[in-house]
């Protein structure tokens, strides 16, 4: 009797073109990478960084065979899987007066992601709902800069707890909570539904799973 072939169960190769946005490569992405190509060095992986509206957008148009987005999206060629939920607070450097009430922020720079980001939306629509319409925003690129100017007292950003416990810790920045509304985002995987899993991508996926499993354990400690 022959046996029947399963292509999971060969060792994968080739090329794989994953997506990310700038959080997600700073935060959750190193020990994955790290540990997938530990295990399948034969495999070509590439990382491109952007917005989720970018990131999307290059999944639909087959550049990327996936991405790391964050909160669901509403596409009929597009399969999502949830795979973590990250909580968010407002940061400012620690030398920085105090933030007493949400007014305070209409005399502060709001430091923001490029258009398209789900954590900018979320920091204008809070700020828009109360009522508060600060008279600077500073856009950045990436978290490392953005991070930078927070510490050095430029302003204040909406960033995810786990980059900002570490900062805390430091001392260099101080947190305050975001309403209930706008406290969470759920860190999503997207691909096409028309594209057949790869082996590589299947092998990713399982490594993603188990360093997020392992990131979120020794956070939690």
């Amino acid at each position: 009797m022959n046996a029947i072939h399963n292509p999971y169960q060969e060792v994968p190769s080739g090329p794989l073109s994953i997506g990310a946005t700038d959080i997600t490569t700073a935060v959750r992405l190193p020990s994955v990478l790290s540990y997938f190509h530990s295990l399948y060095p034969k495999v070509n992986l590439s990382l491109m960084t952007g917005s989720t509206e970018e990131l999307v957008n290059d999944v639909l148009k087959y550049n990327l065979d996936g991405a790391f987005i964050t909160d669901p999206i509403d596409h009929p060629k597009i399969i999502q899987e949830p795979l973590i939920e990250e909580e968010l607070v407002l940061i400012i450097g620690a030398s920085h007066p105090p933030i007493q009430t949400l007014k305070d922020l209409k005399r502060r720079t709001i430091l923001i992601f490029r258009s398209g980001c789900t954590y900018r939306t979320k920091l204008e629509q809070w700020l828009r709902e109360e009522g508060i319409f600060p008279l600077k925003k500073v856009e950045f690129g990436t978290i490392e800069g953005m991070l930078g100017c927070v510490k050095a007292g430029l302003g204040v950003a909406l960033v995810s707890k786990s980059i900002a416990t570490q900062l805390e810790k430091s001392e260099f920045i101080t947190c305050y909570s975001v309403p209930e509304k706008y406290k969470h985002v759920t860190t999503i995987f997207i691909r096409r539904d028309d594209i057949p899993v790869s082996n590589a991508l299947n092998k990713f996926l399982k490594a993603t799973k188990e360093c997020f499993k392992d990131l979120d354990m020794t956070n939690s400690l």
